[in-house]
């Protein structure tokens, strides 16, 4: 899991990152970047209820992609990242199929070295 001060908290603050951060997609997953001089980066993750109706799948959804930043922030270039989710296939893949998405995803858009 993430810590608190790598979250976003509120809606406002994601405002800058969907203006003007540095888009990257790979299947399923859309990452927005945007670099910042912070000491830290900080996620958010969206998983829209066209993905899936349920609210405990998109639940799931989303602690899986804070599991493999949690795991893996030592990696990650300081800045604001949001992961938009768009593909249900995510709900039931395995984590490593996850993992590698998310690492294709990520090392596009030069975040993680």
């Amino acid at each position: 899991m993430l810590a608190r001060q790598n979250r976003f908290r509120g809606r406002a603050s994601l405002g800058l990152v969907f203006r003007r951060g540095s888009t990257s997609r790979s299947p399923g997953l859309l990452v927005r970047f945007y670099p910042t001089n912070k000491d830290s980066f900080r996620a958010a993750v969206v998983v829209s209820r066209k993905v899936h109706k349920n609210a405990v799948v998109r639940n799931r959804i989303r602690r899986r992609v804070y599991d493999f930043l949690g795991r893996h922030q030592g990696s990650l270039k300081t800045g604001d990242i949001v992961i938009t989710v768009l593909d249900t296939r995510l709900e039931s893949c395995s984590f490593e199929d996850l993992e590698r998405d998310l690492k294709t995803a990520l090392t596009k858009s030069v975040i993680v070295g």
